[in-house]
């Protein structure tokens, strides 16, 4: 079901029925349209200095691909950035003085906030009617990159991820561990 986060649903079912399908999970299936076409799309440290064409994110990227090591290596190249965007904004920041806008409510409307965040593109999307929230639907970075796969056959950043991964020890399959831990995962964040 292809819904705008406007008119997005969180149900859980319960975990029995969940038994009866054969595969559940909590993490919705975030996507996009490009062109025409459902996207299965990446967010994060890597994602976002490629698409700002960041010199050395597409060098690593383009000699070594997608792979953990780069997008390790993008999340201290991103801090670096921010870190020099913060440098630079501090000194126009005015102390003591009013650090927000002043809002008018409304009782009814249309809301959302949209943030590059620490694991990547954060959606929060609110409708209000009669001063009263009626949805609210939260979309994660996790949600992004771990979702499963779609009834269009894409799959998530991370399952593509671990196709292929060859895995020394079946009982504890660090390799994984180590490409899910480079997307920075939070699972509370996917099950909100």
């Amino acid at each position: 079901m292809k819904l705008h986060p406007f008119e997005g649903e969180t149900n859980p079912i319960d975990p029995e029925e969940a038994k009866e399908r054969g595969k559940y999970t909590f993490t919705k299936t975030a996507r996009y349209i490009l062109n025409g076409k459902i996207v299965a799309p990446e967010v994060g440290a890597l994602a976002m200095l490629v698409n700002s064409d960041d010199k050395l994110a597409l060098s690593l990227v383009e000699n070594f691909g997608p792979t953990t090591l780069v997008r390790v290596i993008s999340r201290l190249v991103r801090f670096l950035k921010l870190n020099e965007i913060l440098l630079n904004e501090i000194d126009r920041f005015e102390f003591g003085k009013p650090a927000f806008k002043k809002y008018n409510e409304r009782k009814d409307g249309y809301g959302y906030g949209l943030v590059e965040a620490a694991r990547g593109a954060l959606g929060h999307w609110v409708v209000i009617k009669g001063g009263i929230i009626r949805n609210y639907q939260i979309v994660t970075p996790t949600q992004i990159n771990m979702g499963p796969e779609d009834p269009y056959g894409n799959l998530s950043a991370t399952q593509k991820a671990i196709i292929g991964t060859e895995v020394e020890d079946l009982n504890n399959p660090v390799e994984i561990s180590h490409i899910i831990r480079s997307y920075d995962a939070c699972l509370v964040c996917t099950v909100h």
